[in-house]
């Protein structure tokens, strides 16, 4: 019996099938690239008297898709939205009637970006200018040469409130001309950095504390938008519906209830969840199980417009209520026009106030794209970037957490305390920006709020990390093994590193912070490398750049005598360099190196690394290493092995203490990779990020941890026993070219189809898998008739809802550019199994399930409890004394 992944044509290299399968990959890579679908949706709120009512459309194209029809409208005090679609070319007009007036929206998208996008009460305007403007592949918005966000009638004011980073979406405010000063006021305040809103709202401390709840709000609102473009749905529903949850229907807002009745009563409970309005605390994991519903897009979106409706709704009457304190703080001395910012402009990143951020950002830029070692000097000016972001973000952060305390102190806010602190411990995404005054640079701090409440016993907050680092001095230059080019930092503590990193990459991480922030606090064990925090930083002359603050995985007191190894889980080209400080997986063999704890220990170490993997899985992320930090140092010499107070592993045998965390894992698998396994093969570093993880699961098993018999290897959960495997009349793979795609089938000529031919047994063998976890029987040899003797064992952790065991019959195919085939499958639902435990479920004569497979299967599969184990471990125990 052999252990391992299920193969696939992969298997044997150089393949004919994954020559044709590269091929068909990077064909329908670029299709879906040039074929990429461009849509744009339009938010409208109406805060005027009057009806919007759509009267027309233009599109430039019959395949232009669009959810607007005859008799959409948007009532005063009510938000709607459009959305068009099309691939390649997106350009439409819609005409709108307000009172008399006529309103024209108009956008013209292409594959390469937002070529315009209008909005006017006259429609000859809308045909001569726009509001984006694109020069040389930068945009112009907001106030940037002729443009402007404000569109007049004559009675009607529509005022561009938001823009998506990725200009997906964008939010229009109508209003009445009479609020022309109102609605301006109302727009830079959106589009004020966050300094800029959090000292309006220390300033209406003084002058109006009734109307705090109002400000801090819009701030959170307008954060909580700029942080949601490219993230999952469920993570923009929960994001929005806890925003909603805990400002709107808490009484914190001080608006007229009448006013948002309308919007209420269109935002619903999402399935499965009890009335958000009443509990204030949505949870993320329903909004995770919605998702994993089938056809819950649709009803997803809908949800999160009714949303965003009630949010836009709540906005509108919050900045009513502001109306005289904007218009006294603007004209107050207070108010800053340099701090007001495009939330589509490409330039800038923030730093100090008083920074040269030029000489700073075109060093910064230079040193990092020259890939090559820079000087200290242009190394002085990156870590200044650096430090000046953590600076800024904790002196927000600090000043944001006083003034949310200050709700919460106030009279008869019980509820709304308990809201606010659920909300500030589980926004997963936001984005706040800081500007510099002096030269429009920006820096963008995203879900700061994720990593100040991550894990009690790793701190990651903000304040934590800036008492590590403090200043420049404190951020050395690190050196690594890495040959990505990015730039590595640590404190002088050695508790925290700063690590630049790719935009792919960030925006990668982006996506993952909610499922990141859950993973972990459901898992405080998880191996997952603590996160600190995640910015971006640009400026003119600097290309944008994301760099992330990281807690090390090795504690710092115990760096004396410390040996570290870079485990991906195979041993192909994973030997250290000479030169090298880290060692690889080759290294860890060869030293005999073995984490050995006692039985039960293993298997909940290996239970929180399977769960680790299966979370990146969720990602197709690959490429990611454990990295595993051993010293010799116990600081008591009667420590006992297992789990050790203050993280690690004690080795039961010499007392060694192993230090272990997952990192790198922000590396998605594209065509090119693909390629690179072509040529390398499956056993190299690159491989499918599912034979990725499942190759990380069983080589943790058998090489990081004491290695078991395969009888004696459980799971916490359990384990699965699979015997009396039989097939009948099993008749696999014959035509070498019948599963290669039509056009090589058909180019492939008889001399080459013979010699395939040589290499077509008929020796089949089974696979059975549970999640990422497998075990094979051996090969039958010319026998459709198969008899194995096999007995199958499968560490089974926590499941996941309607998990299958998957059963495989494979045929083994010898032939030079073929790789093994698929015969045929079928599924057995797991909880049958855990619901009788210890009780055999027969599968008799089963029928194989697969595009022309032939053949049936009988097997006797049997769930073990954990119970079941610890006993029979303490019956061979008393035995064995």
């Amino acid at each position: 019996m052999a252990t391992g992944w299920r193969p696939n044509i992969r298997q044997n290299a150089p393949s004919l099938e994954r020559l044709a399968l590269v091929g068909n990959s990077a064909f329908h890579t670029i299709k879906s690239t040039v074929s990429n679908q461009l849509s744009l949706q339009v938010h409208i709120t109406n805060g005027t008297s009057e009806t919007l009512r759509f009267e027309s459309k233009d599109v430039s194209s019959p395949s232009t898709q669009c959810d607007i029809k005859k008799g959409w409208e948007v009532q005063p005090s009510r938000a709607g939205s459009m959305r068009f679609s099309d691939n390649m070319h997106l350009r439409f007009t819609v005409y709108c009637t307000l009172d008399d007036e006529k309103l024209c929206i108009n956008a013209h998208i292409s594959s390469s970006g937002m070529k315009c996008f209008n909005v006017d009460f006259h429609e000859e305007v809308v045909k001569r200018t726009s509001y984006f403007k694109v020069i040389g592949g930068m945009p112009e918005f907001m106030g940037f040469g002729s443009c402007s966000n404000q569109a007049e009638g004559n009675h009607y004011i529509a005022t561009v409130l938001h823009v998506y980073e990725d200009r997906s979406q964008i939010h229009i405010y109508l209003g009445e001309k009479k609020e022309e000063k109102l609605l301006q006021s109302f727009s830079d305040f959106l589009n004020s950095d966050s300094w800029q809103q959090l000292r309006f709202a220390e300033w209406c401390v003084e002058h109006d504390r009734n109307l705090l709840g109002n400000v801090l709000f819009l701030a959170e609102f307008s954060a909580v938008e700029k942080g949601l473009p490219g993230t999952l749905l469920e993570d923009q529903a929960f994001t929005l519906d806890l925003l909603a949850a805990t400002f709107v229907t808490t009484g914190i807002l001080n608006v007229s209830g009448e006013v948002l009745e309308a919007s209420l009563q269109m935002w619903k409970p999402i399935p499965g969840a009890s009335d958000s309005r009443v509990a204030n605390r949505p949870k993320y994991t329903n909004y995770c199980t919605w998702a994993a519903q089938k056809d819950s897009q649709v009803e997803m979106e809908k949800h999160i417009a009714a949303t965003r409706m009630l949010l836009l709704v709540a906005a509108r009457a919050c900045a009513a209520q502001l109306r005289n304190l904007l218009e006294q703080w603007k004209g107050g001395g207070t108010f800053n026009e340099k701090r007001v910012i495009s939330s589509t402009s490409s330039t800038g990143s923030a730093v100090a106030e008083g920074t040269d951020i030029r000489a700073v950002a075109s060093a910064a830029a230079d040193a990092i794209k020259a890939l090559q070692p820079p000087d200290t000097f242009q190394l002085g000016l990156i870590k200044s970037l650096v430090v000046n972001g953590i600076s800024q973000a904790k002196e927000y952060a600090q000043k944001r957490e006083k003034l949310l305390a200050a709700i919460k102190q106030e009279p008869n806010s019980t509820s709304a305390a308990t809201a606010l602190q659920y909300y500030y411990n589980w926004l997963p995404l936001s984005e706040r920006l800081f500007v510099s005054e002096k030269d429009s640079g920006r820096i963008e701090l995203f879900s700061p709020e994720v990593f100040s409440d991550l894990d009690s016993s790793q701190p990651t907050d903000i304040k934590t990390v800036w008492d590590s680092l403090k200043s420049v001095e404190f951020l050395e230059d690190m050196k690594t093994n890495s040959m990505s080019g990015e730039l590595f930092y640590h404190s002088t503590d050695n508790v925290f590193m700063v690590k630049t990193i790719s935009k792919p990459e960030g925006k990668l991480l982006r996506k993952m912070v909610p499922s990141y922030q859950a993973h972990v606090k459901s898992e405080p064990r998880s191996f997952m490398c603590r996160y600190a925090g995640l910015f971006r930083i640009e400026a003119p002359g600097f290309q944008s750049r994301y760099f992330v603050v990281m807690r090390s995985v090795f504690d710092p007191r115990m760096k004396e005598g410390l040996e570290v190894f870079d485990l991906k889980g195979t041993l192909v080209n994973r030997k250290k360099s000479e030169g090298q400080s880290c060692g690889k997986d080759q290294d860890w063999v060869d030293q005999h190196c073995v984490i050995k704890v006692h039985t039960s220990v293993r298997s909940e170490v290996c239970a929180v690394h399977a769960r680790d993997v299966a979370f990146l899985l969720r990602f197709d992320v690959m490429d990611y290493s454990m990295l595993v930090g051993r010293t010799t140092y116990c600081g008591d010499a009667t420590c006992s092995s297992g789990w050790r107070q203050g993280g690690g592993l004690v080795n039961m045998e010499d007392k060694n203490i192993y230090f272990m965390g997952l990192i790198d894992h922000l590396v998605e698998y594209d065509m090119l990779r693909d390629l690179q396994n072509l040529l390398e093969g499956d056993e190299a570093e690159i491989v499918p990020p599912d034979r990725y993880a499942a190759r990380q699961i069983k080589w943790f098993r058998e090489y990081a941890v004491q290695k078991l018999d395969p009888e004696d290897d459980w799971g916490t959960f359990g384990r699965l026993r699979v015997q009396n495997i039989q097939g009948f009349n099993i008749k696999g793979y014959q035509d070498p070219s019948s599963n290669l795609p039509a056009g090589v089938a058909a180019k492939t000529t008889a001399k080459l189809s013979s010699l395939l031919h040589r290499g077509i047994t008929t020796d089949v063998y089974v696979i059975v898998t549970v999640g990422l976890r497998s075990a094979r029987t051996e090969v039958k040899v010319q026998d459709k008739n198969p008899v194995f003797p096999d007995t199958l064992y499968i560490p089974v952790d926590a499941t996941r809802e309607n998990e299958m065991v998957l059963v495989e019959v494979w045929q083994e195919v010898t032939a030079m550019l073929l790789g093994d085939r698929l015969v045929g499958k079928l599924l057995v639902p797991l909880q049958e199994l855990l619901d009788a435990p210890g009780e055999p479920n027969l599968v008799q004569k089963e029928r194989l399930r697969e595009t022309a497979a032939r053949g049936h299967i009988s097997l006797e599969l049997v769930f073990e409890s954990g119970e079941q184990g610890a006993a029979a471990a303490a019956a061979a125990a008393a035995a064995a004394a």
